[in-house]
């Protein structure tokens, strides 16, 4: 999942709405990754928004992400995107984005409202249409037709390991089961093949690893989260991913995600509510936030004496996720949120026991860290 995924633009109908009703903080209870971590089956990754909880919920939003890494460099990013935020409920976008091996990345955008696209299911199979452009998948294998203004792209991608739910994929914020964030490793590790087409790019043919996640969210970002952490490294022989967040103050600050290892035959392991301990902290001079450029990781359900750190070097990326709304619109929002985001290089080493052996994996990727709120 990326943290660029949703426009700061598209949020802010759903932030003025949390503004007006937004009370003094409160302890609720917050479930998360509770269950059985297992394949998932079609009715996981199909659309939560006809739900009864959802059809009207201004904070219901919902992604299908794929990123996908040529061979030859390059990449080709996509995402369907599904939200009520903003005046009309029920609306999808799809953003494409691609990047010719050795060229600039060329960023593609396209809304729908309700009405002018559509899903399906037939069996295990999942069918989502929004203009000329197709989306399909069972959970082994997937499809994508992107039309796009300045190019077509066809995508196939056959997973390696199958489609997954970590801890079994949920997160329930209060009581019974209407609030929740949910996740669906849809290719926790895959090959793609593709080709992209058009009179601004030319040709080119693709291949390479891919990975590709989906979630739901119905609770405003505010009590979502306070801070994420993310890592993910697609290598040659395995996959490495690592989500947590902790939660509001609402909530009770309490760390919940998953970290999850496949290879080209299955999943190795998978963990869910890992503890964190975070040091080294960098701090931004603009906004007073402290971002820790150091993780420990211990002891999760799911694997014997897991141990891992994290360790950031230089940053690439500082991102004001609000940086394109207005002036007044800015500083409206940012009295309930202040989205920041920063990516670092980093270099990471984890070590479990798997079938009774001491397992060790390290090497080099991004790291990601956001907060959300003071």
């Amino acid at each position: 999942m990326r943290c660029d995924c949703h426009s700061a633009r598209t949020i802010l109908t759903a932030i003025l709405v949390v503004f007006a009703l937004t009370g003094t903080a409160r302890a609720y209870e917050v479930r998360a990754f509770q269950g059985k971590s297992r394949k998932a089956v079609v009715a996981d990754f199909s659309p939560h928004g006809d739900r009864s909880e959802n059809k009207v919920n201004k904070f219901y939003g919902e992604q299908y992400s794929f990123d996908n890494s040529p061979q030859g460099g390059g990449n080709l990013w996509f995402q369907i995107f599904i939200s009520n935020m903003g005046v009309k409920n029920g609306r999808a976008a799809l953003l494409v984005n691609f990047t010719p091996p050795g060229g600039k990345k060329i960023t593609t955008r396209q809304v729908f409202d309700a009405g002018n696209w559509s899903y399906s299911v037939a069996g295990e199979t999942l069918t989502m249409t929004l203009g000329a452009s197709t989306f399909s998948g069972d959970g082994s294998a997937w499809k994508a037709h992107m039309e796009t203004g300045d190019f077509v792209a066809d995508c196939a991608i056959t997973n390696s390991a199958p489609a997954w739910r970590p801890g079994g994929g949920m997160a329930y914020y209060g009581a019974g089961e209407k609030s929740y964030y949910g996740v669906t490793l849809l290719t926790p590790r895959g090959h793609f093949e593709a080709t992209v087409k058009g009179e601004a790019v030319g040709e080119h043919s693709l291949a390479g690893l891919t990975y590709g996640d989906h979630s739901v969210i119905n609770v405003s970002p505010n009590l979502q989260a306070h801070r994420w952490i993310r890592m993910r490294d697609v290598g040659k022989s395995r996959t490495v991913l690592l989500t947590v967040l902790e939660t509001s103050e609402e909530y009770g600050q309490k760390w919940i995600g998953w970290f999850v290892v496949a290879d080209d035959k299955r999943i190795q392991v998978t963990a869910a509510n890992p503890t964190l301990e975070l040091s080294d902290f960098e701090k931004d001079p603009k906004n007073g936030y402290e971002v820790p450029k150091a993780v420990l990781v211990t002891g999760a359900p799911g694997v014997d004496s897991l141990m891992g750190a994290i360790k950031a070097q230089k940053r690439k990326r500082r991102q004001d996720k609000l940086a394109d709304l207005s002036t007044l619109e800015k500083a409206v929002v940012s009295k309930l949120i202040q989205p920041f985001s920063y990516t670092y290089k980093a270099a990471f080493e984890f070590q479990y026991n798997r079938n009774g052996k001491g397992r060790t994996i390290k090497g080099r990727t991004s790291y990601h860290f956001e907060q959300i709120t003071k």
